[in-house]
């Protein structure tokens, strides 16, 4: 928040000549220094305020009358947020300075620092600046260049805020669709079970006392209802029931890798009806793809 000038009338440039230039070079660079929109401060080599812009009038509420000839260090510690508004802070701001004045180094110096500040009227705002020695004397000039960042920080926390928020909701979607999903499971093992204990033995009971013709429509119900009510583990399980005793065997022997000619021998039947066996039981599974390997299909059950 400070920049720094000479000491000669309270500007940065010395005084002018019998021509006359360099007075008027002086009021064109106090023209520009007071239009600038970016907050400057110059202070001499004791610290003392020499020049002090409308900007960081704007910038920090305290008026160029008020700060003009005052330690840069009373000044500053006007602008600590209240809270931290104590003795020990204007000494510490007063020894940095002090230190870096004697030296001439600091490391705080050319680089981008942003702090709080609380302006004369109560304001807060964020405050970024960039200290750096103008003429490293004697006399010893330091300066400041400073602009408010407030808006580009309250925008950036918004963002942020948003972006958590955002977070938030997709975890607690995610949650909702995890719910949703063990609600529908829930719902659907219900169901199948309704079905399984009520429905599929009052068809048993109607195919045994139905004609044929009436049988397979039956059949065909009992068919579907297993199949939409179960999972695709408990599908291949329905399908499994529907083959017969030997059907399974020799299934169990093809899972297993068997070729038709060893089944044949280890059963004593023939190439010809272990063929046939194999083509009942792909049927019987809906297995209608010539594509598909049975072997596979079965260990995957």
């Amino acid at each position: 928040m400070i920049i720094g000038g000479s000491t000669h009338k309270g500007h940065a440039l010395p005084p002018s000549g019998a021509n006359g230039k360099p007075r008027q070079f002086e009021e064109e660079f106090e023209a520009i220094l007071q239009r600038s929109s970016d907050g400057i401060v110059f202070i001499d080599a004791e610290g003392t305020i020499i020049e002090y812009n409308r900007a960081e009038e704007r910038l920090t509420g305290i008026s160029r009358a008020e700060a003009m000839g005052k330690k840069v260090w009373d000044v500053q510690s006007r602008l600590v947020p209240k809270e931290r508004r104590l003795a020990a802070v204007r000494l510490d701001i007063k020894k940095k300075y002090s230190d870096f004045l004697k030296s001439g180094d600091a490391d705080w110096m050319d680089k981008e620092l942003e702090f709080e500040i609380q302006k004369a009227g109560g304001e807060r705002a964020i405050l970024k600046s960039t200290i750096f020695p103008v003429c490293k004397g004697p006399p010893r000039i330091v300066g400041s260049i400073s602009v408010d960042i407030t808006d580009l920080r309250r925008t950036e926390k918004e963002l942020r805020d948003g972006n958590k928020r955002l977070l938030l909701k997709n975890i607690a979607l995610h949650e909702v669709l995890i719910q949703v999903g063990e609600e529908k499971k829930r719902v659907h093992e219900q169901v199948a079970a309704q079905i399984e204990r009520s429905v599929l033995p009052l068809l048993d009971r109607l195919k045994s006392r139905s004609q044929e013709s009436d049988r397979k429509i039956l059949q065909i119900i009992e068919e579907n209802l297993q199949e939409a009510t179960a999972g695709q583990e408990k599908r291949f399980s329905y399908k499994m029931n529907r083959l017969t005793q030997k059907e399974i065997e020799i299934s169990d022997m093809i899972k297993r890798g068997m070729s038709c000619k060893e089944i044949g021998s280890l059963l004593n039947i023939s190439f010809r009806t272990v063929e046939t066996h194999r083509n009942r039981i792909r049927k019987k599974l809906g297995i209608t793809d010539p594509g598909i390997n049975l072997a596979t299909m079965l260990r995957n059950m």
